[in-house]
C-alpha cells in the first residue's frame, strides 16, 4: 500500500514538474512572438535594426447623417423612401431580379456581379455624398414656352469629380460631363417641353468619369402648361447726347436698355461704335460691365440679365464720355445696337452732335532750362562749374522770365559769375538770380558759374535751377559734380571658411573652402592662409582691391573625435607700404557617434527601449517580469522532475 502511495506521489511530482517546464516554455515563446510582432527584424532574423514599417491601418468612414427629402421630411432609419427608392443612409434601394439578385437602379446590372452591367457604388474618396435640389418653371427666354427642370447637385466630398446627370423620370436627357469641385455645386438643366409637368419625385442617374454611378431623387411642385403663345422679353434701346459740343471739350452720351416683356432677358449686350475722331473714350453701366476697344472707340457693355417688366432690374443705364476733336469741327453721328439670348435688340435712334469753335489754336508760350556740370568729377583743388541754358520754346513770347539757382555750399566754396547773356544776374549768399525780361519764341539765355575746391570739399555736390515766367509754369533742371580727395590707402582683408558636410562620423571626409577677399583700397602681397587643424592651406602672391581667391582642403575625422570640432583659419597679407592686415574665421562640425533607430510604436503604444548597443528595442514593459517568471518555472519544474526521477530510481518511499 505504501509503495502504491509512493508511486502516485512520484507521478504527481513528475506531472507538476512537466507542467512547470511547459509553462515556462510557453511564456518564453509568447514573449518572443510579442517582440516579433512589434519589431519585424526580430521575426525575420534581420540584424539591421532599422525602423520597421508601421502596420497598415484602416480609417473608419464617418457615420452617415440622416437624409431628408427635398420637402424637408426625414427618411426613417433602415427604411427606404417608397417614391425615390433612397434609403436613410443615402443609398438607392436595389430592385430584385427574378433570381433574387439585387439589380442596380440605374444600369439594371445585379449587385452580386452576375449582371452584364454591374457597377459598384462610387467610392467614398471620390464623392462621399451628393445633395440634390430640384425646381421646375416655365422659361420665356432661351427655352421659350417650355418647362425647364433645374437639378442642382452639391459635391459634399473632399475631391472634385467629373459627373454626368441623366433625367430618368421625364426627359431621358443627359447633361454633362462637368467638373464639380469639393464643396461646390452645379445646376443641370433639362427641357421638359411645353408642359404641364406633374409634381412629385424626379430621379436622376449620376455617372462619374471613372464609371461609378449613383441614383438620386428629389421632389418638385407641379408646373402648368406654359401656353401656346408665350410672352417673352421685349427689349428697346434709347440713346441721347448733346446737339453741339465745343472743340476739344468733353461730353457724354446716355444709352438706356429696357425690358418691357413678361419674361426675363439673358445675355444682354449693348454695342456703340463711336466716331474715331473722339478721344478719351470711357463707359460705365448701372448693371454689368463695359469696355472700350483701343484704337477703334467701340464700346461694349455686358449687361447680363434684365428682369421682366415690373422687376427691379428691368433696365440698365449706360454712360459714355468722350472728348471732341481739336482742329476740326465734324458732325458726329452714331447709333447704339444690342443683342440678347433670344435675338437682336432694335437699334436706338441716331444721335448727331456738331463740334463747334474750330479755328486756329491760340499761340502758347513755353520755357525750358538745362543745367550741366563742367566736369562730372574733379580732384580736390580743381575748380567746379555749371552752365545753365534757358530757352523760350513756345509759339508766343514768355514774359517776365526769371532764373534762380541755390548753388551748393561747402568748405572753400566761392561762386563767381563767369559769363552771362544779356540780363541782370547776381550771386548773393551762394544763390544765383537772373531777370531776363520777355523772351520771344526761340530766344535763349546762357549763364556760367564756377567755384574753387579744397581738400575739405570732398563729396557729391548737386543743385537745381528753376526758370519761370508770368505766363508760363516753372521748369527745373539739376546737375551734380563729384569732388574726390586722396585720403591715403587703407589695406584690409577678409576670409570666410565653410565646411561641407557640416557633420559626420569618424572616418568621414570634410571639405573646407576658404574665400579670401581684399576689402581695402590697397594691393596686398604675399597673402597666406593657415588653419589650426589642417595647417598651411595656400599662398596668394598678389591680391588687388576688390579681388578674391578661393582655396580648398580636406580633413578626415579621426576615430577619437567626438562632439563639436572647432577650427580657425587665419588669412594674412601685407600692402606695398609694409602694413600687415589679417582676418580669421571659425567653422564647427559635429561628430556623430553611431545611430539609434527607434521603430514606430505598435498599436498598443508600447514604450521603446534603446539597449546599450544602440540598436532600438521596442517591447512591453512587463517583459522582465515574464522572463523572471519563466526562469523560476523552468527551475522549479526541472527540480521536481529530477527529485521524482531520483526517488523512482532509488525506490525511496515518501
Amino acid at each position: 500500500m505504501r509503495a502504491r502511495t509512493h508511486r502516485a506521489k512520484l507521478r504527481a511530482a513528475t506531472r507538476l514538474g512537466t507542467l512547470a517546464v511547459v509553462s515556462a516554455a510557453l511564456l518564453i515563446v509568447g514573449q518572443f512572438v510579442a517582440l516579433a510582432g512589434t519589431d519585424p527584424t526580430l521575426a525575420t532574423g534581420s540584424d539591421e535594426g532599422i525602423a520597421a514599417s508601421p502596420s497598415p491601418t484602416t480609417t473608419p468612414l464617418p457615420p452617415a447623417t440622416p437624409t431628408a427629402t427635398t420637402d424637408g421630411t426625414a427618411i426613417p432609419d433602415d427604411e427606404t423612401d417608397p417614391v425615390t427608392g433612397i434609403s436613410e443612409d443615402g443609398a438607392s434601394a436595389p430592385a430584385r431580379s427574378e433570381g433574387g439578385a439585387e439589380d442596380h437602379p440605374s444600369t439594371g446590372g445585379s449587385t452580386d456581379g452576375s449582371g452584364p452591367d454591374h457597377i459598384d457604388p462610387p467610392p467614398s474618396a471620390s464623392l462621399h455624398r451628393v445633395e440634390l435640389d430640384v425646381d421646375s418653371h416655365c422659361d420665356f427666354g432661351t427655352h421659350t414656352g417650355h418647362v425647364i427642370i433645374h437639378a442642382t447637385i452639391t459635391n459634399a466630398g473632399d475631391e472634385s469629380v467629373d459627373v454626368t446627370a441623366t433625367d430618368v423620370t421625364f426627359t431621358g436627357d443627359s447633361d454633362g460631363p462637368v467638373t464639380v469641385a469639393a464643396g461646390a455645386s452645379h445646376t443641370f438643366v433639362f427641357d421638359a417641353g411645353p408642359g404641364p409637368l406633374p409634381g412629385g419625385t424626379v430621379r436622376f442617374d449620376l455617372v462619374w468619369a471613372n464609371g461609378d454611378a449613383e441614383t438620386v431623387a428629389g421632389r418638385h411642385s407641379p408646373t402648368n402648361a406654359c401656353g401656346s403663345t408665350p410672352s417673352g422679353p421685349d427689349l428697346s434701346l434709347k440713346k441721347t447726347g448733346p446737339n453741339t459740343v465745343a472743340n476739344g471739350t468733353a461730353f457724354s452720351y446716355t444709352v438706356i436698355v429696357t425690358n418691357s416683356g413678361a419674361g426675363a432677358a439673358s445675355d444682354v449686350t449693348i454695342t456703340d461704335d463711336l466716331d474715331d475722331a473722339l478721344t478719351s473714350v470711357s463707359a460705365s453701366t448701372s448693371i454689368g460691365t463695359c469696355s472700350v476697344a483701343t484704337g477703334t472707340n467701340v464700346v461694349t457693355c455686358d449687361v447680363g440679365t434684365l428682369g421682366a417688366a415690373g422687376s427691379s432690374t428691368t433696365s440698365a443705364t449706360i454712360t459714355i464720355t468722350a472728348t471732341a476733336p481739336t482742329g476740326s469741327c465734324p458732325v458726329i453721328t452714331n447709333v447704339a445696337t444690342g443683342t440678347h439670348a433670344g435675338g437682336s435688340i432694335p437699334a436706338s435712334g441716331t444721335v448727331s452732335t456738331s463740334v463747334t469753335g474750330c479755328g486756329p489754336a491760340p499761340e502758347q508760350p513755353g520755357l525750358t532750362v538745362k543745367k550741366t556740370a563742367d566736369a562730372a568729377t574733379v580732384d580736390d583743388g580743381e575748380a567746379i562749374g555749371f552752365t545753365i541754358v534757358v530757352t523760350s520754346d513756345g509759339a508766343a513770347t514768355a514774359t517776365d522770365v526769371t532764373l534762380e539757382d541755390p548753388l551748393p555750399t561747402f568748405n572753400g566754396s566761392g561762386w563767381m559769375l563767369v559769363s552771362g547773356s544779356p540780363g541782370g544776374c547776381t550771386i548773393a549768399n551762394s544763390v544765383l538770380s537772373c531777370s531776363f525780361g520777355d523772351l520771344p519764341s526761340g530766344a535763349t539765355r546762357t549763364v556760367h558759374v564756377t567755384s574753387p575746391t579744397t581738400a575739405e570739399s570732398c563729396g557729391l555736390l548737386s543743385n537745381t535751377a528753376t526758370v519761370e515766367a508770368s505766363n508760363v509754369s516753372p521748369a527745373t533742371s539739376s546737375a551734380t559734380v563729384n569732388v574726390t580727395c586722396d585720403q591715403g590707402a587703407a589695406p584690409a582683408i577678409s576670409v570666410v571658411k565653410t565646411a561641407r558636410p557640416t557633420h559626420g562620423e569618424p572616418g568621414d571626409t570634410i571639405t573646407y573652402t576658404y574665400v579670401v577677399r581684399n576689402t581695402g583700397d590697397a594691393t596686398l602681397i604675399d597673402v597666406t592662409v593657415d588653419d589650426n587643424k589642417l595647417g598651411h592651406i595656400c599662398d596668394i602672391a598678389r591680391l588687388e582691391p576688390g579681388d578674391r581667391r578661393s582655396c580648398t582642403a580636406t580633413w578626415t575625422i579621426p576615430r577619437e573625435a567626438s562632439g563639436d570640432v572647432r577650427n580657425v583659419v587665419v588669412a594674412e597679407g601685407t600692402d606695398e607700404s609694409g602694413e600687415t592686415v589679417r582676418d580669421r574665421d571659425t567653422e564647427v562640425i559635429n561628430v556623430v557617434l553611431g545611430r539609434t533607430v527607434t521603430p514606430t510604436p505598435g498599436p498598443n503604444n508600447a514604450p521603446t527601449t534603446t539597449p546599450p548597443s544602440g540598436l532600438a528595442f521596442t517591447g512591453s514593459g512587463t517583459a522582465p517580469v515574464l522572463a523572471a517568471a519563466a526562469v523560476l518555472l523552468l527551475t522549479f519544474g526541472t527540480a521536481l522532475l529530477w527529485v521524482g526521477r531520483r526517488r523512482e530510481d532509488t525506490g525511496t518511499p515518501d
